[in-house]
């Protein structure tokens, strides 16, 4: 059962894109080099927690390309998608982009182009307004034109 905290309002589909090599927050959790224990939540256990709130049934694991692989879950009661992407040798950087600091960081990686994934996943899910947000909006139209009409 889920608590309080982790219900969400509406489904809201997911995109994750991590590297195996993230020195900032590795993916399942680890000794960081400069903190010790990652006190964050490891990042899997976020997803598990969202394939949770959603009721996902279904997992699908896939080679995109050389070094990418995605892990979708879907058939979800609640509505949504997850869609996890894991890049090999990549840290916490922009995949795709340039890193000039991989000593902190990690290395980066062109075997995924961040900007065009998040793009395409935008485009294949669209926001839509929950219910409280259309209220709201009808309620603001309405004293608005109410207080023009005084």
């Amino acid at each position: 059962m889920l608590n309080a905290r982790e219900r969400l309002s509406y489904p809201l589909p997911l995109l994750f894109i991590v590297g195996s090599e993230d020195p900032i927050h590795p993916i399942e959790g680890d000794e960081l080099p400069w903190t010790g224990a990652d006190r964050d939540t490891p990042a899997m256990k976020t997803l598990m927690n969202w394939r949770k709130m959603l009721e996902c049934k279904q997992r699908k694991l896939k080679s995109v390309s050389e070094g990418v692989t995605q892990l979708t879950f879907n058939d979800c009661t609640r509505g949504g998608e997850i869609v996890v992407y894991r890049v090999e040798g990549l840290g916490h950087v922009w995949p795709g982009g340039a890193n000039t600091i991989s000593r902190w960081l990690g290395h980066s990686s062109c075997k995924l182009l961040a900007t065009e994934v998040i793009w395409q996943f935008f485009k294949a899910h669209p926001r839509l307004k929950p219910v409280a947000d259309i209220h709201f909006a009808k309620l603001t139209a309405r004293a608005t034109a109410t207080s023009k009409h005084q």
